[in-house]
């Protein structure tokens, strides 16, 4: 094998085999995920309940079948068992739904193609059903009991006392005192402290998401003052890269996109990439994260008069998936759309997934329908609308210059409207030539395809645009049904028609006849109506007084000659009336210098417009209503009315609750506005024992790997429980006391001993806990795709780290900023963001799926991205270091791993390059082997 070979192998660039093994699905239950819990309730049992109940649950067992519970579907019914434990896309159930092999249910009718996939998705996993253990874990009502406040995440956190740890010289911050205090009680021992440039890297890339330059590592390894690692992390977190980094994190949770998923009627949003700037910049000022929360929900009611800051904010629901709302479906695409705002929220903010409320209630947490559709009617109080970020002056200014471009479309359009009506009265006049110049053109167009129009048109003293559009006209068979053109089908009916008629002077006197005749009473028609039109003028001016003139009677045309006229002088596809914007060549020298005169002013007026002013993608107070419960989620089914309000296990019902505001009830129902003021209070509270403690969590994840509560968007039942609680609702306190600072949090976070820990393994450890809950090492985590690729440009030399302003097409080879620059699109994803696990932004992310699959090694092997990148690191080399091989090799290391390289590595370059020197290839042995350098894992991973 080449050496060149094996290199690659060694920088993993081999391609990875997938073994795709299959889980037997038994008939015994596993207990089901909290993923797939959340789906059975949110899309598999509203089906159940609106398709299938009534004849198969609550003692309806039609056909033998009871679709009470898992047990009861997999026994079955007379048919046999409803899902196939041995081939699960075979099962009876799926037939049903897909009404195969003869069975179809429900009888009523076949499911939507969406039904019966979400039907398909959930047996295919085995058909998880968290209510199959007899119903002990399942709520009956949507009452709040002490026991649900009693729930861990329902109660105020609180500072714990510090635990004993056998090692308390180890500890540097509270953190570790706890975290000690866990691994001691685990029988774990702490990894060693990871070496000064591997936290260097890891600190750089966690708190900016770029790497740190080699002589800023190298400094930092050199400096031994013992807060080095502080004014590292100082350092960090001033940078404005700092909140370029950590707003991803939240545009991940935000859903954060620029356009629609659907084609038709699409809301494109071209100013949202100032909802991303306001989230960089949120960051980077350490705005307290109450303040960071109540100003995305309700920036626009919290600002002072002329404050426009907190108006972006508002994109976190604005900025959401708009759902198509083709016939019929508007107040359901309505629904969908509160659905969406109230997950995001209360996934985002709360951890808690209120969404499962929509058709039922939560059959888990203590949120009920009531709950659900009192938010919901905030929202639907609610309207989208686009906020201006300018003085009013200024709206005012453009409004008024777009208001007189519309008055000039308006003036243009009619003029060419009065246009058009007058040359097809006009053309009534040239009928008869027009149709036998068109059959002339047609006939010697038989012999010779090319034959000149503008010569037939010439000869007959015919315009040339008239000319052709009779010639395509008579080219159909449209005509043939128009009853006006009779004399001439009976014409073509004769023998001789279809000879030269030019040629035939009795052929061609015979057509011109026929062809006079169709005009004849087209003109005759035309001249009737005008004949009434004067008559009518006349008696109303002959009329005594207003009054009189008002009575006099319109005469109306016989229906027969008003049908003839609108057919052939108002209809668009009659080869009289020429299309609006095409109107110029029928006109004389002076009409057509009027309308050109017109369109010059309409374009002038547009100039003057200028680009629209700054605005942001919004909401604003509608008009204020509560909703009516959707019984089983179908909006066509109302039940009682549902005062808008916030959930009420975390209102001042709660001993947890503040006081509300003055338009709030005690019972936290809004009386006044929308109320989307008031759940920006609830939310930013305190008192509300979630909010402090999903974002700590939050994080903490982004720092660890993996939060203390491993589920960082679900804080209720079927939510994990936090591995280390007092720890959580410590860190949770003082955040709040810090004045909700999330700075504070990182430093917090980042100078324990425990964050310090190198990623070595010892055996003992590595069997006590192999997931490293306890977190007794680092853990050894992918970059994401936006820190590999903005890695990879800080390599080569190629990165741009200006700030803010519209996204960019990832595409684009001239795209050279960050990633979070780059367009977000709903409709179609970029393939290399698809390719490396980003979210999808239709749906409020908790965190990144991590995949490892042959197309990410192929993008690295062949795609245009790296081979330009490689180029440029290449070059970069060459203008550091000049022809010097070695140098050559240093300046890629450097610039590359922010290290120089170790004298292996030197030996293993001079090899590779050698051996790419004796292959053929496209790419110099230079370009080679940076490629393979950005390749490595080293760049790709943190330990």
């Amino acid at each position: 094998m080449p050496y060149r070979l094996r290199y690659l192998q060694a920088a993993s660039w081999t391609l990875v085999l997938l073994v795709l093994v299959t889980a037997s699905v038994r008939g015994e239950e596993a207990a089901p995920t909290a993923e797939q819990a959340e789906f059975f309730e949110r899309q598999v049992r509203p089906l159940l309940v609106q398709h299938c109940y009534a004849c198969h649950a609550k003692g309806q067992k039609k056909g033998g079948l009871s679709l009470d519970s898992r047990a009861a579907l997999l026994a079955g019914g007379e048919s046999g068992p409803g899902i196939d434990v041995e081939r699960l896309d075979g099962s009876l159930l799926l037939n049903a739904v897909t009404y195969a092999d003869g069975l179809q249910m429900p009888p009523s009718g076949k499911l939507s193609d969406q039904e019966i996939g979400v039907f398909r998705q959930w047996v295919l996993q085995g058909a998880p059903w968290p209510a199959s253990k007899g119903g002990s874990d399942i709520r009956n009502s949507g009452e709040i009991l002490d026991s649900d406040r009693s729930f861990w995440s329902f109660v105020g956190p609180k500072m714990a006392t510090l635990p004993e740890s056998s090692t308390p010289g180890w500890s540097r911050v509270r953190i570790d005192r706890f975290l000690a205090a866990q691994r001691d009680a685990e029988k774990l021992t702490p990894s060693p402290d990871a070496d000064r440039a591997t936290l260097a890297r890891r600190l750089a890339l966690d708190l900016t998401g770029l790497p740190l330059a080699a002589h800023d590592v190298e400094a930092f390894v050199a400096d031994e003052q013992p807060d080095a690692t502080a004014r590292l992390v100082d350092r960090l977190l001033a940078s404005p890269r700092h909140g370029e980094r950590w707003s991803r994190h939240w545009l991940d949770i935000a859903r954060f996109g620029e356009d629609q998923a659907h084609t038709f009627q699409a809301r494109n949003y071209p100013e949202g990439y100032r909802y991303r700037d306001w989230i960089v910049q949120s960051f980077n000022h350490d705005l307290p994260y109450d303040e960071f929360a109540r100003r995305q929900i309700a920036g626009d009611l919290l600002r002072t008069e002329g404050d426009r800051d907190p108006l972006p904010a508002l994109g976190f629901f604005a900025l959401g998936p708009v759902y198509y709302a083709d016939a019929g479906c508007a107040p359901k695409a309505l629904a969908d759309e509160w659905d969406d705002r109230i997950d995001t929220l209360s996934r985002g903010f709360l951890g808690l997934t209120v969404a499962c409320a929509r058709c039922h209630d939560h059959k888990f947490d203590p949120i009920s329908m009531r709950d659900y559709y009192g938010l919901a009617g905030i929202f639907a109080s609610t309207k989208y609308e686009e906020l201006p970020l300018v003085p009013q002056a200024d709206v005012d200014r453009y409004n008024a210059a777009q208001s007189a471009v519309k008055d000039q479309e308006k003036t243009v359009n009619d003029l060419r409207t009065k246009l058009v009506k007058q040359v097809a009265e006009e053309q009534t006049t040239l009928v008869a030539r027009s149709l036998v110049a068109a059959w002339t053109l047609a006939q010697r167009r038989k012999s010779d395809a090319n034959y000149s129009l503008a010569e037939v048109a010439g000869a007959e003293k015919l315009r040339e645009p008239a000319l052709d559009a009779w010639s395509k006209f008579l080219a159909g068979d449209q005509w043939q049904k128009k009853s006006l053109l009779a004399p001439w089908k009976e014409f073509l009916a004769t023998s001789d028609a279809t000879q030269d008629l030019a040629g035939n002077a009795e052929t061609r006197a015979r057509a011109q006849q026929a062809a006079q005749a169709v005009q004849d009473r087209l003109v005759a028609a035309l001249e009737r109506k005008r004949q009434l039109e004067q008559e009518y003028e006349a008696a109303r001016a002959a009329a005594a007084d207003a009054a009189a003139r008002d009575k006099v009677p319109k005469p109306a045309l016989e229906k027969e000659l008003a049908e003839l006229l609108k057919e052939w002088l108002e209809d668009n596809k009659s080869p009289l009336v020429p299309p609006k914007d095409k109107v110029e060549p029928y006109l004389d020298d002076a009409t057509r210098a009027t309308l050109t005169a017109a369109l010059q002013e309409w374009d002038d007026r547009k100039k003057r417009v200028g680009p629209k002013y700054a605005f942001a993608h919004g909401l604003a107070e509608a008009d204020a209503k509560n909703l009516k419960i959707h019984l089983r989620g179908d909006h066509k089914k109302l039940g009682d009315e549902a005062p808008r309000r916030f959930l009420e296990v975390l209102t001042s019902s709660s001993a947890n609750a503040s006081a509300n505001a003055s338009a709030t009830s005690a019972a936290g129902v809004v009386t006044a506005g929308s109320g989307r003021r008031e759940l920006a209070e609830a939310v930013a509270s305190r008192n509300n024992p979630l909010t402090a403690r999903v974002w700590v969590n939050r994080v903490w994840q982004h720092h660890f790997g993996r939060g203390l509560v491993s589920t960082p968007s679900n804080f209720g039942t079927l939510g994990a429980r936090p591995t280390h609680p007092e720890l959580l609702d410590d860190l949770a306190v003082r955040f709040m006391d810090s004045g909700w600072s999330t700075k504070w949090l990182h430093r917090e976070i980042v100078l324990s001993r425990t964050y310090g820990l190198s990623a070595a393994r010892t055996a003992e450890n590595q069997t006590r806990d192999p997931d490293n809950r306890f977190l007794w090492r680092a853990s050894r985590r992918r970059l994401d795709v936006e820190s590999w690729r903005d890695s990879l440009l800080v390599a080569s030399g190629m990165l741009d780290l200006r700030l803010g302003g519209p996204g960019e097409e990832l595409a684009s080879n001239n795209h050279r900023r960050r990633t979070l620059y780059s367009r977000v699109s709903r409709h179609e994803l970029n393939s290399m963001l698809r390719l490396f696990d980003f979210p999808d932004p239709n749906l409020t992310s908790e965190q990144r799926v991590i995949t490892t699959v042959p197309l990410q090694q192929l993008f690295v092997l062949n795609s245009d991205f790296m081979v330009r990148v490689a180029r440029e690191l290449a070059a970069r080399a060459e203008r550091e270091a000049g022809n010097d091989e070695a140098r050559m090799v240093q300046a890629a290391y450097e610039a590359t791993f922010s290290r120089r390289p170790t004298t292996d590595e030197q030996a293993i370059a001079r090899q590779f390059l050698a051996a790419a020197r004796e292959e053929k290839s496209s790419l110099s042995p230079w370009v080679q082997f940076c490629q393979a350098l950005l390749a490595t894992n080293e760049l790709q991973f943190v330990d």
